[in-house]
């Protein structure tokens, strides 16, 4: 189809010298739709920060005010509620308890997730459909379902002590112990884990590991020198979710755990509804909520130096240009013997 007027066969042609207005015929452009000023930006924003207003920042500075104004027993003013918690071998003990378990369900979560998530990166499209519907399931069921249904298989003759009795092993005593709660926090947070790792692992290119195998790496070299670094931030995501949300947990380790392995947030409670001593509570709260800021910052710095890109890259020196003319010039000008000193880097000798 040619264009009228211009003799431009092709159409793509023609539709640029149009748009560009080079024949002077006006042409309709489609129309941006216009920017959001910062009053209806504000608008949209507003009822998120409200919510977050009301059920996040006021009760953190409430706690943080009765850590510091309520006082029960010896303390009177000040900092005498953080130095109560301090100089208080249970606190110190649960705390280190608390962080231990939560490191450990960590550790749990990503045994079982990065797997299941590898697996579900290389299962065909209707498989992994259902391994996605199997995590999702898990997520959707009901807390305390799952939690009386982990206190059904722990206990002393649940099937789990059943299933070891039958190959022979020792029964062992899961409920009423840190440990068993452990196991259903992982089930639990499973879920959380698998999510992050499985939406970094589908972006990457597993071209990248052919060619790591064309150059000689073997499958193991080549997964660990590039796979494993690239699922990094997916992995990071995953253990940062788990282990914030292990040291908020309170049901689970009151149902399958016990007090005389308690966790802090067991404690929190206990100091509100039995003793209630608000500056004590408050004061664990605000040491649990700087612990979940320091494990962020140091998570944040981690991603921030794995992910490190360089922000000015050093870019080869431009070729020197001569100009043709200018060099044809210099060549005629100079002898042979000019020349070939120049080629050979030595100065013609002179003739006796």
């Amino acid at each position: 189809m040619d264009c009228v007027g211009c003799g431009v066969k092709d159409p793509r042609t023609a539709t640029g010298i149009l748009r560009s207005g080079a024949l002077g015929v006006a042409v309709p452009q489609a129309r941006r739709p216009p920017a959001l000023g910062l009053n209806r930006a504000a608008l949209l924003v507003l009822p998120l920060v409200l919510f977050l207003l009301v059920f996040f920042a006021y009760p953190t500075f409430e706690i943080l005010q009765r850590s510091l104004t309520h006082f029960s027993g010896a303390e009177t003013s000040g900092l005498d509620n953080f130095r109560w918690f301090f100089e208080t071998d249970v606190n110190l003990t649960a705390l280190s308890r608390t962080l231990l378990t939560a490191l450990g369900i960590v550790v749990l979560c990503l045994l079982m997730g990065y797997p299941y998530a590898y697996a579900m990166t290389l299962a065909t499209a209707g498989v992994r459909t259902v391994m996605i519907g199997v995590v999702l399931l898990a997520a959707a069921t009901p807390f305390m379902v799952r939690n009386y249904s982990w206190l059904i298989l722990l206990q002393d003759n649940g099937p789990i002590n059943h299933a070891l009795a039958g190959l022979g092993l020792n029964r062992v005593e899961l409920t009423g112990h840190v440990s068993g709660a452990a196991i259903a926090m992982a089930h639990i947070l499973a879920p959380i884990v698998i999510l992050p790792l499985y939406a970094t692992m589908r972006g990457i290119d597993r071209r990248l590991l052919d060619a790591a195998s064309n150059l000689g790496a073997s499958p193991v070299r080549a997964f660990a020198r590039i796979y494993l670094p690239l699922s990094l931030p997916g992995v990071l995501a995953g253990a940062l979710l788990a282990f914030v949300l292990t040291l908020g947990f309170y049901v689970t380790p009151t149902l399958i755990g016990s007090q005389s392995e308690a966790l802090i947030s067991q404690l929190i409670v206990t100091q509100i509804s039995q003793l209630l001593s608000w500056g004590h509570a408050g004061a664990m709260s605000v040491v649990l909520l700087a612990v979940c800021l320091v494990v962020l910052w140091t998570v944040a710095r981690l991603v921030r130096r794995t992910l490190r890109v360089p922000t000015t890259a050093t870019e080869p020196p431009p070729p020197r240009t001569i100009s043709p003319g200018k060099s044809r010039i210099e060549a005629a000008s100079r002898s042979p013997s000019s020349q070939y000193s120049s080629l050979c880097g030595s100065s013609p000798r002179s003739s006796s």
